[in-house]
């Protein structure tokens, strides 16, 4: 921290140093004194310096009288034989701020010194002027090696076709890096000279270099492609397509021609699409859907008609990737298409469309088509974001065409299509069994706890076991996405009192109240089975043994008291007893005791008798002891009651 509170301090007493000069430069003795400083500075001493000098190149960036100055300053420091590296790369830098075409001669000079090159065409590639190129091209004969390397790389960066003809030369003359490096510098020049330069390489340079030639080639088509110099980009590509090039090399070409020809591509991908060769095919079938505009999709249509099978398929699947509507009735008419592959791509490709003319086309591949085509069908159903979609989906319900209104029902569901609920109730209600049941799977999906009373009465009303089963399905769905409470249940406990109800209804209602679990239906389930009746009452009781908590505790013991049905008794007690056992239940050793000696006094036969003994033995309470005493008088159950009496007075 100390030091940069020093280094701040510095530059603020350089930048007022300087501002205390008002509109003339900065003392001349005292700026030569800091330019002899850095003359001898190295890496990492004397920072002061270099912030004075910073800061004053800051100040004339803004003046020009005092640019020049700086100028001179800086270049006779980067000219000079004593300066070290460190001293020049920070010079070089403060320079690059100033230079222009006037500081072109001096940076020539120092482009051909060892020490000074690579600063001083880096400077050269920061000037934008005719002269800076030239300076570069004058160095190329005058230098090697390194050098040499350098200042072709930095012609390439400056990116001039001036340079075109010079690089191409020096490609052919040097060795192999001097030639790598002309083609990687020609590669990074638009236009038809570096073409043109980069084309005769490929023609003159050695059979070694040709690979590297139409690589730089290639690249510079791109590069005429990104400047949008469509007519250059279009002559490099289409010459890579003669059958002597490698495949990738082709491959190339046409992604390259085919880009630049844009809304004219057309017939090069059909072309390419109809030849015998997979990997242009390859390229023509990734290239169709990018193709812009409205003509390139009117082309395709056009000649859709006369394409094989296979063309056809990638057309439709281009389609889908344009997003043109235009492309709509051609598409369509492929859904209906003899040929199952062909409509398979279409149904996939209509999927991508957002508009209402494929809602149709698709319910009806749902309803009839084959297995692939109703599942890619339902699945484009279900991505649709027409306006309005969800409307159209209710409009095709009560449509005359039965597979349609069947698929309509399915895609609502699929959408949420929270406005279909009436039509699904009316559907649900009457209608052609398949979509009935498919609008009660629907209603299972979409309806809320409002609807379950309009539900419940349905099922009161069915003709049929199988109805019941499925709007007790439905009902049981909505429930268990409606919130907890009175409400998910109300509809169908306040059914359950109804006995005129026969009991295959009852049976229905026992179960719906069973499958939603909530406590809010306990009383309605505890009253009914506690009736008489065949099956239903039963399937209560079997509810509330396995009810979540011990709330049906108490019921269960007044069953198992008066129940004149043994079996009802049975089940009641094994509940009863069972849900004493309940370690989560929280009541307490007092009530828990209660519950026990309850159970003594009701047991009936040595089952039931050892079923109490042994959950008393657990409890580790006096009261335990009490309620075991009640057995030792019993033969069928008195060694048991002793045994466990005396381990747990063990325990005690």
């Amino acid at each position: 921290m100390r030091r940069l509170a020093t280094r701040v301090v510095l530059v603020v007493a350089a930048i007022v140093a300087l501002d205390a000069f008002g509109q003339d430069p900065a003392d001349p003795a005292e700026l030569d004194r800091a330019f002899a400083k850095l003359l001898e500075y190295d890496s990492g001493s004397d920072t002061a310096t270099l912030e004075f000098i910073t800061a004053y190149v800051d100040r004339a960036t803004a003046r020009y009288k005092i640019r020049v100055d700086a100028e001179e300053r800086l270049l006779a420091v980067l000219a000079s034989r004593q300066s070290s590296a460190a001293a020049k790369k920070f010079t070089a830098d403060q320079l690059y701020r100033l230079c222009d075409e006037d500081t072109v001669p001096d940076l020539r000079d120092l482009l051909l010194r060892r020490d000074t090159s690579d600063l001083a065409r880096k400077g050269l590639e920061l000037i934008a002027h005719p002269k800076a190129v030239q300076a570069l091209l004058d160095a190329i004969d005058r230098s090697t090696g390194s050098m040499l390397l350098g200042i072709i790389e930095s012609l390439g960066n400056k990116a001039d076709p001036a340079a075109a003809r010079v690089l191409s030369r020096t490609a052919k003359a040097g060795n192999a890096a001097v030639c790598l490096a002309a083609l990687d510098a020609l590669a990074k020049i638009p236009g038809p000279e570096a073409m043109d330069a980069l084309e005769w390489c490929r023609l003159n340079l050695t059979p070694r270099m040709r690979p590297h030639a139409t690589d730089a080639y290639i690249q510079s088509g791109w590069l005429s492609l990104e400047k949008e110099n469509y007519d250059t980009a279009i002559y490099l590509f289409d010459s890579l397509l003669i059958d002597v090039e490698p495949i990738e090399v082709r491959a190339q070409g046409l992604r390259g021609l085919i880009r630049a020809e844009r809304d004219q591509a057309v017939p090069t991908i059909l072309d390419a699409l109809s030849g015998d060769e997979p990997r242009l095919r390859e390229v023509a079938i990734e290239e169709a859907g990018k193709v812009p505009g409205r003509a390139a999709t009117e082309a395709f249509i056009q000649h859709y008609p006369d394409l094989k099978p296979e063309n056809q398929i990638v057309l439709l699947h281009a389609f889908a990737q344009r997003g043109d509507a235009a492309a709509l009735p051609t598409l369509v008419l492929a859904t209906r298409s003899r040929l199952p592959e062909i409509r398979r791509a279409a149904i996939e490709a209509a999927g991508a469309f957002n508009h209402p003319d494929v809602l149709q086309p698709l319910l009806k591949a749902a309803a009839s088509g084959t297995g692939d085509e109703q599942r890619l069908a339902r699945e484009a159903l279900a991505r649709l974001k027409i306006p309005r979609m969800n409307d159209a989906l209710v409009k095709a319900a009560m449509s005359a065409d039965n597979g349609v209104r069947y698929e309509a029902v399915k895609a609502m569901a699929a959408r949420s299509a929270q406005n279909a609920i009436p039509i699904l109730l009316r559907i649900a209600e009457r209608d052609v069994k398949e979509i009935r049941i498919e609008a009660l799977k629907a209603l299972g999906a979409l309806a809320t706890q409002n609807e379950l009373p309009f539900m419940v009465e349905m099922l009161i009303d069915a003709w049929t076991d199988e109805n019941r089963t499925f709007i007790a399905q439905a009902i049981v769905a909505i429930a268990h996405r409606s919130p907890a409470g009175k409400a998910r249940t109300a509809a169908a406990s306040n059914a359950l009192k109804k006995s005129s109800l026969s009991d295959g209804v009852h049976l229905s209602l026992v179960s719906i109240l069973g499958d939603i679990r909530d406590d809010s239906g306990l009383p309605a389930l505890e009253a009914h089975a506690r009736t008489r009746g065949s099956e239903s009452p039963m399937a209560a009781l079997k509810i509330l043994v396995n009810w979540p908590n011990d709330l049906p505790i108490d019921t269960l013991q007044r069953i198992a008291s008066a129940a004149k049905d043994d079996r009802q008794r049975t089940i009641a007690f094994d509940g009863f007893v069972r849900m004493i056992q309940r370690p989560e239940s929280g009541r307490g050793a007092d009530r828990t005791l209660k519950y026990y000696q309850q159970a003594a006094k009701i047991a009936a036969g040595p089952d039931e008798k050892r079923a109490v003994i042994k959950g008393l033995s657990q409890i580790k309470h006096p009261g335990s002891l009490k309620i075991l005493e009640t057995f030792l008088n019993d033969s069928e159950v008195a060694e048991d009651a002793a045994r466990a009496k005396e381990a747990l007075t063990q325990s005690l």
